[in-house]
């Protein structure tokens, strides 16, 4: 089985580099739009999809719909809130230089940061990393990393159980950014980032390498009961 995870497309939070509270459920904005149709012909090669997920949110199902006009998919949308994004708690609708002043006033998380920027043994490092994110969801009453990382496995063990060919999921930002270290089974606070080939001809290899670019895409292949990944997290075909 082939499975295509996407990222919606832009909106108007993302522009504002600001984080969604719990109830905000904005449209994607024109651009966003642009980039769902872009992702739907760009999907075409792929063949025919069995199955569409998508996160309950608006911004996840109006992407849905427009990758599914370009794909010629007909059928329901299945909302699973198993994909849903990460909760943000007291970050809600801030941009991340407002959360890391808050985070710099709470004493626990600023002594861990300031170890983080001493130690130079990658091992302490992602451990250190691990802490502090742990540390920064409970101040922030947001979910915490082992939290996300289980219901993205129960979501993966959802789609263990399917007989079908091909599956689009339309998610968000946390779940890619997590989701690309289940599959390769490398630790998110290692800070190892694996990147397509076709980055390695433009000039910047990192300038659409954004795990939580609008419409990136993970694409894995369930094969021997195992999830393999086939396609690192990128956006480069919205430059197509």
């Amino acid at each position: 089985m082939e499975i295509i995870f996407v990222r919606h497309g832009q909106t108007d939070t993302n522009v504002a580099n600001k984080t969604y509270g719990i109830d905000d459920d904005p449209s994607i904005n024109s651009i966003g739009i642009t980039q769902a149709e872009k992702t739907g012909k760009y999907l075409q090669m792929f063949g025919k999809f069995d199955m569409v997920f998508s996160s309950p949110k608006s911004r996840c199902l109006e992407t849905a719909q427009h990758i599914n006009k370009n794909i010629d998919y007909n059928k329901d949308i299945i909302i699973d809130k198993l994909l849903a994004e990460k909760s943000t708690g007291l970050y809600a609708n801030k941009t991340p230089e407002e959360i890391e002043n808050m985070l710099n006033k709470h004493k626990k998380t600023k002594s861990i940061q300031d170890e983080i920027n001493k130690e130079k043994n990658p091992f302490k490092l992602a451990e250190l990393r691990f802490k502090y994110d742990t540390e920064k969801s409970k101040h922030g009453k947001v979910e915490t990393p082992d939290d996300l990382i289980n219901r993205i496995n129960k979501f993966l063990n959802k789609i263990k159980k399917l007989k079908c060919k091909r599956v689009l999921v339309v998610t968000h930002s946390s779940i890619l950014a997590f989701l690309n270290g289940i599959i390769t089974n490398i630790y998110k606070y290692s800070h190892i980032f694996v990147v397509p080939p076709e980055y390695s001809y433009v000039s910047n290899p990192v300038r659409n390498f954004v795990q939580k670019g609008n419409c990136a895409i993970i694409g894995i292949k369930l094969e021997d009961n195992k999830f393999k990944l086939v396609i690192p997290a990128n956006n480069l075909h919205l430059e197509i």
